[in-house]
């Protein structure tokens, strides 16, 4: 039995998440302390299930069964039954130990109770939530969360926000989980090449034009107003591509700016918490809070269902005890370190511990560094390309410092070799910058933190030329900014870097290629073995190919 500094029994909530993106979540005494997608572990993206992922927490935080308070699950669509256990039943947990959530009001406890807001209102904004539900208002105020508004339940799902977006999307070529290509292929097009209103407000609920569900949602949208789409399922090949992802980029942007204008007249409340799959479009996010309709925003860095796990183990403490203590995210590091033993051991090559997909015969060195942070910096500095590796991963699905590959900003050409030798990725695609705290101001239109890249700001005119390798082709930058607080490693070899080039910032992407964010030492020896990267630092660790 764990116990905590009183010697009572500590509250162990497990939050579980059926769906898409699936995973698991760990509060303990109302704190989160441990959190992974299923992905991440079985190496298939966007995966439904959640075994890997409780056993994950569980072992991490030195857990056992006996020790779990209460197990919250959640889906989408059809609801869950009452005390549902899903594959935990084999467990012989009790049934009274576990409870249901709402899609929707799983995500607006994990945007509101980790937010710096104590009163504010919640958007949850995503493709579906259970039943019909696209769009659902709360408002939170203090340790009170209270449902406001939102679609109604008879609304067709297909005239939602996030549904007309992912079917735009799945009409451009992608699935649903891809929205982000077409807010990137949105920067090269004409967001005025079509002017139909894609939606309309009725009081604070969205009506889209659209009635059918992905791509044929739009071919039939475009019959019915003789617009010229060009051919569907084309990706970035057509021309008319790039017009289509403008225009629904701009109507998303619009539709959004609306209806927050209006709650915000309705409800006062002009701090926003904002969650859901939508919450991960960078741009929509910064018209927003460039609009003047509101004074901050806040977008769990998690905001997709990879963070519905982190909702639900709230929502468990809460319903355990009346309250969640305050406690404002600082970094989204939810998954488990590895330590210089297992490091070693995995480079090693030690039975036991390598993936079956790093062949014994992989031709490759390594060397523990007296300072990584020195010897990335300077490798960055000559133009490599660098797999970085250290502390826990992130869990939402932006590299944020810990799971990314690096290189130089200033060097353009190496965007090319990061899509097409390491990524294995479109073009079009930007890269983000992760940039020093204390000089962002300097390079971007920006006077405050955005540590997670869910905004997208605008380089200034006299630094784009500096830094070509992370300004989009519309001028901005999907920007992290770093201080040593939250992040003290990756903080220090930013600003190493600076003191060697004068730049304040490096090109951050994720650690993958064509497949989930590393979350092992051994994920990131096999990915940097299969690509053109460079180096790979893991620990205080530098991997080198012969």
């Amino acid at each position: 039995m764990r116990t905590n500094k009183n010697n009572k029994r500590k509250i162990v909530v497990v939050g579980v998440n059926e769906g898409h993106d699936g995973g698991a979540a760990i509060v303990i005494d109302g704190i989160v302390r441990c959190a992974v997608s299923e992905e991440r572990l079985n190496r298939k993206k966007y995966s439904s299930g959640y075994l890997n992922s409780f056993f994950y927490c569980l072992n991490a935080l030195n857990l056992k069964i006996d020790d779990i308070s209460l197990i919250v699950f959640s889906n989408y669509r059809k609801p869950l039954p009452e005390h549902y256990q899903g594959l935990l039943k084999s467990l012989k947990i009790p049934p009274r130990k576990f409870i249901t959530v709402d899609h929707h009001l799983s995500h607006a406890f994990g945007a509101y109770f980790l937010s710096p807001f104590d009163d504010a209102l919640i958007l949850v904004i995503d493709g579906q939530g259970n039943g019909n539900d696209t769009e659902s208002y709360y408002i939170g105020e203090k340790q009170e969360i209270k449902k406001i508004g939102g679609n109604s339940s008879k609304r067709n799902p297909a005239k939602g926000i996030g549904r007309t977006y992912e079917a735009f999307t799945n009409f451009l070529g992608w699935a649903d989980q891809e929205d982000g290509k077409t807010m990137a292929l949105a920067g090269y097009g004409n967001p005025l090449a079509f002017t139909i209103p894609l939606f309309e407000l009725k009081g604070v609920e969205a009506i889209g034009s659209l009635s059918y569900k992905y791509g044929k949602g739009v071919i039939k949208f475009a019959e019915r107003y003789s617009l010229d789409f060009g051919f569907p399922y084309a990706r970035e090949a057509h021309k008319k591509s790039a017009d289509v992802a403008a225009y629904v980029q701009k109507e998303l942007e619009k539709i959004l700016v609306n209806l927050v204008s209006k709650l915000v007249k309705t409800t006062g409340k002009k701090k926003i918490c904002m969650a859901g799959g939508v919450a991960l479009n960078c741009s929509a996010n910064t018209k927003l809070l460039q609009a003047g309709i509101v004074e901050d925003i806040f977008v769990l860095p998690a905001t997709s269902d990879k963070g519905q796990a982190v909702g639900n183990a709230l929502y468990g403490f809460y319903k355990l005890k009346g309250h969640i203590p305050r406690n404002q995210l600082r970094n989204d590091y939810f998954g488990k370190q590895y330590s210089e033993k297992e490091i070693k051991s995995i480079l090693r090559r030690e039975k036991g511990y390598i993936e079956k997909n790093i062949p014994l015969l992989s031709d490759f060195q390594f060397a523990k560094q007296d300072s990584i942070v020195k010897t990335v910096a300077n490798l960055l500095t000559k133009g490599k390309i660098v797999g970085w590796f250290q502390g826990g991963s992130e869990l939402g699905p932006r590299a944020l410092g810990h799971r990314s590959i690096l290189c130089d900003p200033r060097k353009k050409y190496l965007k090319d070799i990061l899509n097409q030798k390491i990524k294995y990725r479109e073009g079009f695609r930007p890269f983000a910058p992760s940039c020093l705290l204390e000089k962002v101001s300097e390079y971007f239109e920006c006077n405050r933190a955005f540590p997670y890249m869910l905004f997208a700001l605008p380089a200034k005119s006299d630094k784009k030329e500096q830094i070509p390798a992370v300004v989009h082709i519309d001028g901005f930058s999907r920007i992290q900014t770093v201080d040593k607080e939250n992040n003290d490693i990756f903080y220090n070899l930013i600003k190493e870097f600076y003191n060697l080039t004068g730049i304040p910032m490096i090109l951050n992407t994720s650690f993958n290629s064509q497949e989930p964010i590393v979350e092992t030492p051994e994920n990131a020896l096999s990915t940097f073995l299969k690509t053109d990267m460079d180096y790979l630092a893991i620990g205080n660790f530098l991997v080198w190919k012969k």
